[in-house]
């Protein structure tokens, strides 16, 4: 499991999504790293969003 990979293309797809006005209070998104799938719960903060687990 690449973490680091996980959280980044999560990341821009939260972006690209929601932009930064339109995140939801929580989420998740679905990331394909490797080939294997990994859904990414994440929730809104002040600033924007942050990634709660995967």
């Amino acid at each position: 499991m690449d973490l680091v990979q996980i959280y980044h293309k999560a990341n821009i797809l939260i972006a690209q999504t929601y932009g930064i006005t339109g995140v939801p209070e929580k989420g998740y998104v679905i990331v394909t790293v490797n080939n294997v799938r990994y859904i990414v719960y994440f929730y809104k903060i002040e600033s924007g969003w942050n990634i709660e687990k995967v």
